[in-house]
């Protein structure tokens, strides 16, 4: 008889801990999805801010706009050329997808 309740006592602890578990899995799932959703806003976020810094020189210095979305070519004599070339590395300017060309 009382191999049967430790048996019994054991199944209950089982199932318990099985219980448990789902719940937990449940819980890093939900937190996980949370973390994800805190990433994107973030990216979103810094997105929009390095967008806004590039607004800002095209509207303090508007000459340089189209050397970046009229595929103005560059004069290498020019001193606008250094602006230039400073604000589209710091920008990222891939020339794959931004064709920038140079005047010697």
């Amino acid at each position: 008889m009382e191999n049967e309740w430790t048996e019994v006592a054991q199944a209950i602890a089982a199932i318990t801990t099985a219980i448990a578990s789902i719940g937990m899995l449940w819980v890093v799932n939900r937190q996980l999805r949370q973390a994800n959703r805190s990433l994107k806003q973030s990216y979103h976020v810094s997105l929009y801010s390095a967008n806004a810094e590039i607004d800002k020189v095209f509207i303090d210095k508007p000459e340089l706009r189209p050397y970046f979305y009229d595929n103005k070519e560059l004069d290498c004599g020019n001193l606008k050329t250094k602006q230039i070339i400073f604000l589209a590395l710091n920008w990222g300017v891939n020339q794959k997808k931004q064709k920038i060309s140079f005047i010697t």
